[in-house]
């Protein structure tokens, strides 16, 4: 085998392998479900990108064909990087985080995948068995939810959604979907290629299972967005054969029957929505309760997101930047909604975010050209019929229509990415090659390019695969308990801040252990030394990454947990600068005043926050702790009133601040409606008890300790004591 052989062999066997992704989950490591697959994807990447280049070097068959495909994906590369070191976290969007790994650096590892897809994939075969193999892996992830739906496994992220490999539920979904339309591609291709009997019976057999397991598997992901997309896809690709097919006619019947059962079916359920048999099913009632007041929560970050855009309109904020955006224009409205949104739940959003017009407009032009090859300059060694461009145009839609909903993730990117390579090397055929044609010298090619590449392939391991992934499971092991005990601990928090990746997650992580510490049974020495390595490192972290709320707000909160209430109004106060309209921040502050003893600056805060939407509860209810603790009775009266008396027996803030107040009445009539709750229960007569006797009743505390007696003969040495000394006079 010569070099270019074995060259090109790795390469194709590195992205055959790229297939098996999905199914990686790596449990040592921290976001297990992200960072093993991302890891693997960077890694196998790197290599067969190494791979490549030698290769186009040696070769300059493989160099890439001439596309404006190829094109668009260099620009928008560049056009972000350039928006990710222009804002205002440059670190994150080049490298990510745990949660994520996104960043630049993902998003150039997808433009090597496609380079590499579309060069080396030069024939119809290897194209053919790609999506087979893809196909293969959709089905073992099909099984794998299967059994989540039989319980024998159990869904990662909890309910009836099944989420397989991926831990998320969406993410799951699109995998599907892109499969779908695959193996309806290779059955087709099977039908009309003309091969063995027994191969293509196979073939015929393999990817119709896997159309109605994968199917199947999308329904049950209860994901909304890409279930309408499969079918408005589906249904948009009948339609097209319906009105183009020309050649084809039993095609364009049963093109006709289908759409025709696709409308009426959706029809059905729509209808029958409220139907018992509908509702009984989590996937069918989630799918057919689709209103705008379900999607109020994204309209509102939507708007936020278009508040961020026409700050920064031509280049946008850079990527995982989101957040700044979010705390910034923050809507009122979310307050029941998650705090930190990252995302805005919509790719176009993302990008519009990220590149600002400029690159959405780059992003949306994948779409275009990829329609373009399809449709009007298709003439590679996919000649595709008129069934064919339908059925891609079809999944280019419905992927468009999923991505209004949700944001991209590592697998739905790799299948995107394949899918453009797949059209840019279809319709490119006969463009000529980026570069050229000229050959390299061997003796340049060996002794220059090749030890070259090795070089940075080794570094860029390192950076984006190695790194990452050691300090991932290095994070696990400092969050968890050790032998050594917390000085154990606190030695693992530092070697993982040294490897210097995703150091705000592990700060996070610091911080927590830092707390919990404090209430266990650990010398005072190693609760003073996690303390002052957390502070010490989340000062670097708002040097680092100055104007998050996020972090301004943890420092605060966790200064606060230890009783440092003027450092912690110092950082809570710029959190509230940073994000204005933020309850949480806003509750928070309000908290340390109160800590603090500074009650008269608290209530004004939390009148803000109340009034930011009078219909958020929780503000109405801190903000009567907030009146209760100036005295203002009525004030704090006034507010509770329309609130149920459960909701309000049930909030140990608002015991905690009568007890402080001593306002032992109040708390007597809470303790007596937890007792009515649940009155077998002695510890909760006995708290009854106790309260009754604060507040001077001293014949219905011994009632209620007599109770206790009865309900707990144990407890009676014990509470016949209590009531002895409440008849003598005395307070127990």
């Amino acid at each position: 085998m010569n070099t270019n052989t074995f060259l090109k062999n790795t390469a194709i066997t590195g992205l055959f392998v790229s297939l098996f992704i999905p199914l990686i989950v790596f449990n040592s490591s921290f976001f297990p479900f992200i960072t093993g697959k991302n890891i693997a994807f960077r890694a196998i990447t790197d290599i067969v990108f190494a791979c490549w280049v030698i290769l186009a070097v040696r070769e300059p068959l493989f160099r890439p064909k001439k596309s404006w495909l190829t094109y668009a994906i260099g620009i928008f590369t560049a056009c972000i990087l350039v928006s990710d070191l222009l804002g205002p976290n440059p670190v994150k969007s080049l490298l990510s985080n745990f949660e994520r790994m996104e960043g630049w650096i993902t998003l150039i590892h997808f433009a090597m995948y496609y380079l590499v897809l579309t060069s080396i994939f030069t024939t119809q075969k290897l194209w053919e068995r790609f999506f087979q193999v893809s196909i293969l892996v959709s089905l073992i992830t099909a099984v794998y939810g299967f059994f989540q739906l039989a319980g024998k496994i159990v869904i990662n992220q909890g309910g009836a959604r099944l989420d397989a490999t991926f831990g998320n539920a969406t993410y799951f979904a699109v995998f599907m979907l892109f499969n779908i339309f695959f193996a309806i591609l290779c059955l087709l291709r099977a039908y009309h290629t003309p091969i063995k009997d027994k191969v293509r019976t196979f073939l015929l057999g393999y990817t119709a299972v896997a159309v109605v397991l994968d199917s199947i598997i999308l329904f049950y992901t209860a994901t909304r967005g890409t279930t309408l997309g499969l079918i408005g896809g589906l249904i948009l690709a009948m339609l097209l054969i319906a009105i183009f097919e020309k050649e084809k006619m039993v095609l364009r019947k049963i093109s006709a029957g289908i759409l025709v059962c696709l409308v009426v079916v959706s029809g059905t359920l729509f209808l029958m929505r409220d139907s018992a048999w509908v509702k009984a099913s989590p996937s069918l009632g989630r799918l057919t309760s689709i209103t705008l007041a379900d999607g109020h929560a994204r309209f509102m970050v939507w708007g936020m997101a278009f508040e961020g855009f026409k700050e920064k309109p031509i280049l946008g904020w850079g990527q995982e930047n989101f957040n700044f955006v979010f705390n910034k224009y923050y809507n009122p409205g979310m307050w029941g909604q998650e705090q930190w949104f990252d995302r805005t739940h919509d790719i176009f959003f993302d990008w519009l975010i990220s590149g600002g017009i400029v690159g959405l407009l780059i992003y949306l032009s994948f779409f275009v050209l990829a329609l373009y090859y399809l449709w009007h300059k298709n003439r590679g060694f996919f000649n595709f019929s008129v069934t064919e461009k339908a059925l891609l145009t079809g999944l280019l839609a419905g992927y468009f229509f999923h991505n209004i909903f949700v944001f991209d993730n590592l697998v739905s990117y790799m299948l995107f990415a394949t899918l453009l390579a797949y059209l840019s090397r279809t319709g490119s055929e006969g463009e000529g090659c980026i570069g050229g044609t000229t050959e390299v010298a061997s003796d340049i090619a060996n002794s220059v390019w090749a030890p070259s590449v090795i070089v940075v392939l080794c570094v860029v391991l390192w950076v984006g695969s190695i790194r990452p992934m050691i300090s991932g499971t290095a994070l696990i092991d400092a969050i968890r308990p050790q032998a050594s005990g917390a000085t154990g601990n606190l030695e693992s928090f530092k070697k993982v801040l040294d490897m210097g990746f995703a150091k705000p997650e592990i700060r996070e992580q610091l911080m927590q252990t830092a707390l919990a510490i404090q209430g266990a049974n650990v010398d005072l020495k190693t609760k003073k030394d996690f303390v002052d390595l957390a502070r010490a490192e989340f000062e670097k972290q708002l040097v680092e990454v100055p104007g998050d709320a996020r972090y301004e707000l943890f420092y605060g909160m966790f200064l606060n947990r230890l009783h440092l209430y003027d450092d912690a109004l110092v950082h809570l106060k710029r959190a509230s600068e940073l994000s204005p309209k933020k309850q949480t921040i806003i509750f928070e502050l309000a908290s340390t005043y109160l800590g603090a003893g500074q009650y008269d600056q608290a209530l004004p805060i939390l009148k803000y926050a109340y009034e930011l939407d009078p219909q958020y509860v929780e503000a109405r209810i801190i903000y009567a702790i907030g009146a209760l603790y100036t005295k203002n009775n009525t004030l704090a009266t006034s507010l509770l009133k329309d609130i149920p008396a459960e909701q309000l027996a049930t909030d140990d803030r608002l015991l905690g601040t009568y007890i402080t107040l001593g306002n032992f009445a109040q708390v007597a009539e809470i303790w007596k409606f937890r007792v009515a709750q649940d009155p077998k229960n002695p510890q909760a007569h006995l708290s009854l008890a106790a309260a009754y006797l604060k507040a001077g009743r001293r014949a219905d505390a011994v009632k209620e300790i007599q109770t206790t007696i009865d309900l707990n003969p144990a407890l009676k040495q014990q509470g016949e004591f209590y009531i002895n000394e409440i008849k003598a006079g005395r307070n127990p």
